[in-house]
C-alpha cells in the first residue's frame, strides 16, 4: 500500500475500531435495543447495513465501478444473528477490502454515478458512510439512557451518562 492509501486505511480502521466497540459493549441484549427511527431501528441493523455497504466498496476496489445494487433494504436484515457471527461478518468484510486495497492499483479510479473517484476518495466516503452511523448511534446513547461505550466516549471526548 503506498503512504497516502496506507493513510486513509488506517483512518478507516480507527472507524471500524468505533463499530466494534459499539457491537462488543452493547451485548446481545443492547444490539437488539428498539431506536426510535424508521427503518434501521435497531442497533443490529445498523451494522448489518454498514456491512452490506461497506462489501460495495469493497467490491467497488476490485470491479472498478460503485454500485448498491446487493445492499439489503432494511427489511431484509436478518436480526437473528448474534454478536459473535456479526463480529466474524466484521472480519471478514474488513479482510477482503485489505486484500483488495493491497492488491489494487494506487492510481485505479471509481466509477460513480457523478463521475469517477479515485481510491483515496471512495475510501473517504465509506469512513463518512460509518462515521455517520457512529453518530446516529450516539444520539441514540444519549437521547435512550444507553450507556456510549467508553472506549467511544474516551476517543471523541463525550460525557457518558450515569446509567445504573
Amino acid at each position: 500500500m503506498t503512504k497516502d492509501l496506507s493513510g486513509v486505511y488506517n483512518e478507516w480502521k480507527f472507524v471500524r475500531s468505533n463499530t466494534i466497540s459499539f457491537i462488543k459493549d452493547l451485548g446481545e441484549d443492547g444490539i437488539n435495543t428498539k431506536l426510535n427511527r424508521p427503518e434501521l431501528d435497531t442497533f443490529k441493523k445498523h451494522f448489518l447495513e454498514m456491512i452490506d455497504v461497506q462489501e460495495a466498496y469493497s467490491l467497488a476496489i476490485r470491479t472498478g465501478k460503485m454500485s448498491f445494487e446487493y445492499v439489503r433494504n432494511n427489511d431484509d436484515f436478518k436480526e437473528d444473528i448474534s454478536n459473535v457471527e456479526l463480529l466474524k461478518n466484521v472480519a471478514t468484510v474488513d479482510k477482503k477490502m485489505k486484500s483488495r486495497l493491497e492488491k489494487s492499483s494506487y492510481d485505479i479510479q471509481i466509477e460513480w454515478e457523478e463521475g469517477p473517484r479515485t481510491l483515496q476518495s471512495h475510501i473517504s466516503a465509506l469512513i463518512s458512510h460509518e462515521m455517520f452511523h457512529i453518530g446516529q448511534l450516539v444520539g441514540f446513547c444519549y437521547a435512550q439512557n444507553i450507556k456510549i461505550p467508553d472506549y467511544i466516549a474516551m476517543m471523541w471526548g463525550l460525557s457518558n451518562q450515569n446509567i445504573k
